[in-house]
């Protein structure tokens, strides 16, 4: 085993832990370095209106804000781990320790950004299943934790509804694709959402690759389908 962490305890718990730590102090360095530059401070409070409650966030309680939500999110990130550690692959955590600390580190950055909770849990469940024997040899397992960072909770309602929709015993029924998109417009215009919102997210969906709209020429016009692309099943299932 390498030499760099034949140290490592063998707990998936205490290693998340040791590595939080460490990334921590990296990420508290940042947040230093940025409260100590005067110049951009100076043209935050120069703003109109807001400057002065923006020079306010910024620099007296945003650091402390982003250290709760790390705090946050390793506990709850530890509890998970806890409850699932039969399911860690610690083997290769341990062989693979630069990749997961860099999946780790991207984690902590999106936690301490995200001010929603829901999506806090989003990304700790993210990270949980990551850590498992079923996903930790998955390749390119950042573009998991990167796509969820531009996701809002509205996007992963949509999301959900279309799969539910369209997908019986894991597969995707063609013949509700066709319908799939008044249904997601009429159940979200009940819940009071505004249809241009809607539409809205269902293009901004498609531009991430996460549904698909294909066109189908029919005799005397011709028909759209929407489906659930595999990257967004695969999101579905990693944040459930």
């Amino acid at each position: 085993m390498d030499s760099k962490i034949k140290y490592m305890p063998k707990s998936p718990a205490v290693n998340a832990k040791q590595i939080v730590k460490k990334l921590s102090v990296t990420i508290q360095d940042k947040y230093n370095q940025s409260s100590e530059n005067y110049w951009l401070r100076g043209l935050i409070q120069g703003v109109p209106a807001v400057g002065g409650t923006l020079d306010t966030w910024f620099f007296q309680f945003a650091e402390k804000e982003k250290q709760k939500r790390v705090e946050s999110a390793l506990k709850a990130f530890t509890k998970r781990i806890s409850n699932i550690e039969d399911q860690i692959d610690v083997e290769y955590i341990e062989q693979h320790i630069e990749e997961y600390a860099f999946l780790f580190e991207k984690f902590l950055k999106y936690v301490s950004q995200e001010y929603r909770v829901n999506l806090r849990r989003k990304f700790v469940n993210l990270m949980s299943n990551l850590s498992t024997k079923e996903y930790s040899k998955q390749q390119n397992k950042d573009v998991f934790l990167s796509k969820l960072s531009e996701l809002t909770p509205e996007h992963l309602v949509v999301l959900q509804l279309a799969y539910n929709y369209t997908f019986t015993d894991g597969k995707q029924d063609y013949e509700k694709t066709k319908t799939v998109k008044e249904y997601i417009v009429k159940e979200l215009r009940e819940k009071g959402l505004e249809e241009a919102i809607i539409y809205a997210i269902l293009t901004d969906l498609q531009s991430k690759g996460l549904i698909n709209e294909t066109y189908h020429p029919t005799f005397g016009g011709g028909l759209y389908t929407y489906h659930v692309t595999a990257l967004a099943v695969a999101i579905l299932k990693l944040v459930g």
